[in-house]
């Protein structure tokens, strides 16, 4: 699972999803089996599969519904898709448990340009603000 997280962070999308399925399959029952769902919505996301991507946040939130990285890449994918209501739905229940978030935060995240441009792009049409 860490092995897919980081192949995210790398920009190695592809290998991330496979690492990360992987991971799904080898430990479906595991309790912090929602990081492996978000990394799969991340790595979805960034190849620009949004359907695929708010399905594997679906999942992530249904363990952890209040968790602010499946949130976040949910609002992405509603936005790119756009479901601008869904997303600006997903923006104001994120805002709920990080009030400070804010689109000029994506490059602290640790993003390579592409991925922070991705991301803020999607932010700003569901109503984050800078």
């Amino acid at each position: 699972m860490h092995g897919g997280l980081v192949r995210t962070r790398l920009g190695d999308h592809q290998t991330a999803i496979q690492y990360l399925q992987r991971a799904l399959r080898l430990s479906p029952l595991d309790p912090s089996i929602f990081i492996a769902q978000g990394g799969l919505a991340m790595a979805s996301f960034f190849l620009g599969d949004y359907h695929e991507g708010l399905k594997f946040a679906a999942d992530a939130l249904r363990h952890h519904p209040n968790n602010p990285t499946c949130l976040r890449i949910a609002m992405a994918c509603h936005a790119r898709l756009g479901n601008l209501e869904a997303a600006k739905k997903a923006w104001q229940q994120l805002a709920l448990i990080s009030p400070s978030e804010r689109v000029s935060d994506v490059p602290k995240r640790g993003w390579r340009e592409r991925e922070i441009a991705l991301l803020q792009g999607a932010y700003r049409l569901a109503g984050m603000p800078e």
